[in-house]
């Protein structure tokens, strides 16, 4: 009952933050495409002459101490001999330190104050109330907001997904275990799809209203993400359709310590290549805390042998392989948690996409723990 209120505890916590980062990712996202479509429909305005009343640079300390600035200004524009008053100044209106533009927009303003003279206005035919100064997005402040989209929406991607497609436990019945990792295309394409998605409206709406020239160098970098995050998504997909889904049967199940453990992995396809199989032992430990912890990987004990294959039809390979193992090593962890923990990698060199199937494996200390 303990490990089956740990195991709800954990599924509940992963559900929980991945819905918080894709939250998180999904506001953002929705922010700049909004953003980006204020500015496609501000292009169509109207632009006048509007003259400056008054304007002011506002400063702002955050909470450690970071300034932050915004510019607030009011000016007057006529519209079919009618005059308006406007207070807009940008398509954003938070305050922010990103490089120059709140700096320069005011010492623009304040000089066509001083003077007397006029800068341009964008105005909303509907709604000749509604006017903006500088209509324009700001690149560098859209692509820092997109990037964190990104990269938090595709953590909670990969969390949801994961719980959707490989949540489900690996341990089988009758004394089997399958891979791990064996829906981890399923979650990539899951994951790139959203990517693609997403990135399509926000080229297509940022088309009519951002140069080229105006994009850094780095504006590039989730473009690039996501197609190596495509690339990777068909490298395992190609992986899954040659390989499948390797499963292994364990005698005894789980492994005891200082006991013979035999190991046949069913692979469903036809492989001739040698198959050379690790076992080992890791113990995981973090130290440190916060920004500072570190994770640990000592490996205690492996051992790397050739496997013996044989074809159980035209679609299936047997791999047979023993072990033994050292009294005292038990599993005290889940493969890739804090504790110790066992796995057996198989890997073989084929032409194209090679094979690999990584295991996670329990090794108990006597005949008491094994499950009936």
């Amino acid at each position: 009952m303990e490990n089956i209120s740990r195991s709800q505890s954990s599924w509940l916590w992963t559900v929980v933050i991945g819905l918080v980062f894709v939250g998180v990712g999904a506001g953002l996202g929705a922010v700049t495409l909004r953003t980006l479509w204020r500015a496609g429909q501000m292009r169509e305005w109207d632009e006048i002459p509007a003259r400056v009343e008054a304007c002011e640079l506002e400063k702002h300390r955050g909470s450690k101490g970071d300034a932050t600035y915004s510019v607030s200004a009011t000016y007057r524009y006529t519209v079919d001999g009618r005059e308006h008053t406007g207070q807009r100044v940008g398509l954003h209106t938070a305050s922010d330190n990103f490089g120059s533009f709140q700096k320069q927009a005011y010492a623009m303003l304040e000089a066509a104050r001083t003077s007397g003279g006029t800068v341009p206005c964008r105005v909303n035919p509907a709604n000749p109330d509604e006017a903006i100064l500088f209509w324009r997005p700001r690149v560098e402040l859209l692509l820092f907001q997109q990037m964190l989209a990104l990269v938090f929406g595709g953590i909670g991607m990969l969390l949801l997904s994961w719980l959707l497609f490989a949540g489900r436990g690996n341990i089988l019945e009758n004394g089997r275990v399958r891979m791990e990792g064996s829906n981890t295309h399923k979650m990539l394409t899951a994951t790139v799809a959203v990517f693609i998605l997403y990135l399509s409206a926000l080229v297509g709406l940022a088309r009519p209203v951002v140069g080229l020239a105006e994009i850094p160098w780095w504006g590039c970098l989730p473009f690039v993400a996501t197609v190596l995050l495509s690339a990777l998504a068909v490298y395992y997909w190609v992986r899954f359709k040659k390989f499948g889904v390797s499963v292994l049967e364990l005698s005894p199940c789980p492994a005891i310590a200082g006991r013979t453990l035999r190991v046949t992995a069913h692979i469903p396809c036809h492989l001739e290549a040698e198959v050379l199989a690790t076992l080992r032992h890791v113990h995981q430990y973090t130290s440190g805390s916060g920004k500072r912890s570190h994770t640990h990987y000592d490996e205690v004990w492996k051992e790397t042998k050739s496997a013996s294959v044989y074809m159980a039809g035209e679609d299936m390979s047997v791999a047979r392989m023993e072990w033994e193992i050292d009294p005292g090593l038990v599993s005290t962890a889940r493969r890739g948690g804090d504790g110790r923990w066992w796995e057996l990698t198989l890997k073989a060199k084929t032409r194209g996409v090679d094979y690999k199937a990584v295991f996670a494996l329990e090794v108990v200390q006597n005949e008491e723990n094994i499950k009936p």
